[in-house]
């Protein structure tokens, strides 16, 4: 039987199904590379032309960004049966739910990797809007993992509406979706990178606690839970030791419901993230009844870190490395 193709693309497995379409592992036959391809079902919109218009502009836009912890995307474009698809780097790992409860010395770097592509789209004004552990491969590559954010299926630009949108269509997941996504915004503010922000937080809170920050269990309660609930407060999984008062402060401030009052910038949480782990591993060689004393350490004297503490077991990765991750290629937010 003959394998079916969109445009240059022969499919060759069926990896996920979705609300909006479907993803496949697709073989490109002019370079005889295996792809991941993205095609949306164009009956699930009551506009199709507008929105594979919508999909092809903004996979324009996504492909344009690179960062390593952002898959390649190979190409964006539309079937001569109407169907809009887009080619990205076929990956082979295991979801960032894997993860979940493990050492914040392995998790921590992951989490700057994932703080590091999403400032790089903020950069460029877009908004993931579906930020969830599943949504996010951690890929083995080199001495250390890369986590890689692989799904922007309902990305959108800043300020940018559609009809979708307009209609009143909710998006994402609610366990980690913001408060902006579930409440009402005032007609002249939109959604943007604090989203993000915010549903990082939740991702965050959810790894290195290996729970959620809110308990719910209906998707009414989860809606209550971001607009109206305290986070409980972030407690290290099983019996590991208390995190440090600054991560503690930080998740927490991500999760804030007042967009206003969480972190600036990524910068800030990459640095915070970076000085955490540094305490952590500091505590870790001392051994577990150590006082929580490195919270001490100033944002500010960062550079001495690597001076007092000691030699770290192989396979961490140093403040540097991890600063490195989160920094990659773009520039600012």
């Amino acid at each position: 039987m003959t394998a079916r193709r969109i445009g240059p693309y022969e499919l060759i497995t069926l990896l996920g199904r979705g609300g909006m379409g479907e993803v496949h592992l697709a073989r490109d036959t002019r370079r005889g590379r295996e792809v991941a391809l993205k095609m949306l079902d164009p009956r699930h919109f009551d506009d199709p032309e507008n929105y594979v218009e919508r999909f092809r502009r903004e996979g324009e836009l996504l492909r344009s960004i690179q960062h390593r912890s952002l898959p390649d995307i190979y190409e964006v474009g539309v079937s001569s049966t109407g169907e809009a698809y887009l080619a990205m780097e076929y990956l082979c790992g295991e979801p960032l739910t894997h993860w979940v409860g493990r050492s914040p010395l392995d998790t921590i770097p992951l989490l700057v990797q994932i703080c590091g592509a999403l400032r790089a789209i903020a950069i460029r004004g877009v908004v993931h809007r579906d930020l969830s552990p599943d949504n996010i491969l951690v890929v083995p590559q080199g001495r250390h993992p890369v986590a890689k954010i692989i799904d922007f299926g309902i990305a959108k630009e800043v300020g940018r509406t559609t009809k979708l949108t307009e209609a009143g269509y909710f998006f994402g997941k609610l366990q980690y979706c913001s408060p902006e996504q579930v409440g009402v915004l005032p007609p002249e503010e939109s959604i943007d990178w604090r989203s993000d922000l915010y549903s990082f937080g939740v991702v965050a809170y959810h790894v290195l606690s290996g729970e959620l920050p809110f308990r719910a269990d209906t998707p009414v309660q989860y809606m209550s839970a971001h607009l109206h609930a305290r986070p409980r407060v972030l407690k290290a999984a099983g019996e590991a030791s208390a995190f440090p008062r600054r991560l503690e402060e930080l998740v927490a401030r991500m999760l804030e419901k007042d967009r206003t009052k969480r972190p600036g910038s990524y910068d800030e949480v990459i640095r915070a993230f970076a000085l955490s782990h540094a305490q952590i591993l500091l505590a870790a060689e001392k051994g577990p009844s150590t006082p929580r004393e490195s919270d001490t350490i100033p944002t500010e004297k960062m550079s001495s870190v690597p001076e007092t503490k000691p030699q770290k077991k192989p396979g961490t990765p140093s403040e540097d490395e991890i600063l490195t991750a989160g920094a990659d290629t773009e520039e600012g937010a």
